[in-house]
């Protein structure tokens, strides 16, 4: 593994995963620390030094963190009182190197062998059933969990947050404005809770566009453009320490 290495492996994973910009930013200020310790699969870093790192609140790096864990890139273990957390690292090279595995499976074990289990028992066709009822039941556990998923309860995002959006979005919306006017409302859309802060972030674009409404400078950047920013920057020093 080396720093040049598990930071390519982020950037292609960006292509696929629509990470904020304040979840990168912490992403390379942890693998910084995992550097400059050697590799060391745990250490622990406090959210002071962070933040000085991102330039976020103690919030949103915990926002980022708990992104960033459930993209599956990061594992962390808060510990109580002033104890700082303890970060266990993720490789990406590592993770990304056996996805060619499944592809040899199929060539090695060919599929006429159900046949002939059927010809062989007597009891075949129900047990060509039963396999029928086990396969519809994991595709309802599987639709279960995908309705599930879509009505977690809304989660209203940071000032950063909302910053971070806009300025991935390269839009004319004024974010401490879009911020305060949903705050003030608690954050209603309408009569009804807002589901997707996301959405509303990109009906004040189209409605500024027909409006001139909202507007408020922004510069155009997005969360894989910074990856690219931190490799030029950091791709030949191997203990870099500032963002």
């Amino acid at each position: 593994m080396g720093y040049i290495e598990e930071a390519k492996a982020f950037d292609e994973l960006l292509e696929f995963n629509d990470l904020s910009t304040p979840a990168v930013a912490l992403w390379y200020a942890l693998l910084n620390r995992f550097n400059r310790s050697g590799w060391q699969k745990d250490i622990t870093v406090s959210i002071s030094t962070l933040q000085a790192k991102t330039k976020l609140s103690p919030a949103g790096v915990k926002r980022a963190r708990n992104q960033l864990k459930q993209a599956g890139v990061i594992d962390f273990t808060p510990r109580k009182g002033n104890l700082s957390t303890i970060y266990h690292f993720v490789s990406l090279v590592a993770t990304r190197e056996p996805q060619t595995e499944p592809h040899a499976e199929p060539q090695a074990d060919p599929q006429p062998e159900p046949q002939a289990d059927l010809q062989a028992d007597p009891h075949g066709e129900r047990n060509n059933k039963t396999r029928l009822d086990k396969t519809r039941l994991d595709n309802g556990k599987e639709n279960i969990k995908k309705k599930s998923t879509r009505s977690k309860q809304f989660v209203k995002p940071t000032r950063e947050e909302v910053r971070a959006y806009c300025i991935e979005r390269g839009n004319d919306i004024d974010p401490d404005k879009f911020y305060d006017y949903y705050e003030s409302n608690g954050w209603m859309v309408g009569k009804s809770k807002m589901k997707d802060w996301k959405a509303a972030v990109r009906t004040w674009e189209r409605n500024s566009k027909q409006w001139n409404l909202f507007s408020a400078p922004a510069k155009k950047s997005n969360a894989v453009d910074l990856t690219k920013k931190m490799l030029e920057k950091y791709g030949g020093v191997k203990d870099a320490d500032d963002y």
